[in-house]
């Protein structure tokens, strides 16, 4: 398929193959095609289509699923039609919640215009229908995607499964701590609490498991990682991730009239601090 739109060459071009075979039944079926994904540091190029799936959650939501493998250039269509659904909503639409791989789309069974559109008809069936059309149209185009920089202190006070997860990976702590401090990651979806960021996807040399036993409460601010993942908790919670370290910023705030500092499709870098300047932030 060649990319409607494309907007020129990138350095760091990818090509992501991504079929998807199931047997089970769905409202909707996208073509098994193979998605081109045009990616540098902060910008993705996304072509749609991927091979995807949509099917009925209730009687209220439809779920549109790319499969089982998450990737910048799935998650870069996935924003973009949610993106495209904030911007021109259809009738009855209230809001659409990003995944690793899908978007789920939440609509009022009972809006009058709504229901005059669809008539006697299947309401998500139709708004499968509706949605996959929308699939079909979206174009290439850049999603420049927000780097937020985030200071993380990894001094071994707060990071108390640093020992734990050097062993597992095989490493020195400092190893592990330039490693995970390296790279920016991509926001891959909300959730757990309000603003834990699920952000990925970690160097395959820190994948490790969660803890057997998770913890009754911890740190406002934590650092971790499980698997593949990396994540921070916003909320004291009771939490089974690795706990590395821990930024002074707040990540949740309901006083603010937008109270996460993260959204999906974000980009997100660990800046190394050491215990005087996280005091310094933390006061401030």
């Amino acid at each position: 398929m060649t990319p409607s739109g494309f907007i020129g060459r990138r350095r760091g071009i990818s090509i992501v193959s991504f079929p998807f075979n199931s047997s089970c039944r769905y409202l909707t079926e996208g073509p098994h095609l193979t998605m081109r994904s045009f990616q540098c540091w902060k910008d993705v190029f996304c072509v749609v289509d991927a091979s995807y799936r949509i099917y009925s959650l209730g009687d209220a939501a439809i779920t549109v699923d790319w499969g089982l493998v998450p990737t910048p250039g799935v998650h870069a269509c996935l924003i973009s039609l949610h993106d495209q659904l904030q911007d021109h909503p259809f009738p009855g639409f209230l809001e659409s919640v990003p995944a690793y791989v899908t978007l789920t789309v939440y609509f009022n069974p009972l809006d009058s215009e709504l229901q005059s559109l669809v008539g006697a008809g299947d309401l998500s069936a139709w708004i499968s229908e509706h949605i996959s059309v929308r699939i079909a149209d979206l174009q290439a185009r850049s999603t420049v995607q927000d780097l937020i920089h985030i200071p993380v202190c990894y001094d071994p006070v707060f990071g108390p499964d640093q020992s734990e997860v050097a062993r597992h990976c095989v490493m020195e702590i400092e190893d592990l701590i330039e490693l995970h401090a390296s790279v920016p990651y991509r926001v891959y979806m909300i959730g757990f609490v309000p603003g834990f960021p699920y952000l990925g996807m970690t160097d395959p040399r820190l994948d490790v498991p969660r803890k057997k036993t998770p913890v009754m409460k911890v740190a406002v601010g934590s650092v971790a990682i499980a698997g593949r993942q990396t994540g921070i908790y916003p909320l004291s919670t009771p939490g089974g991730w690795q706990i590395i370290g821990r930024t002074p910023i707040r990540l949740f705030d309901p006083a603010k009239t937008d109270p996460f500092l993260l959204k999906a499709g974000m980009q997100v870098k660990f800046d190394r601090i050491d215990r005087t300047v996280f005091e310094k932030l933390n006061r401030s």
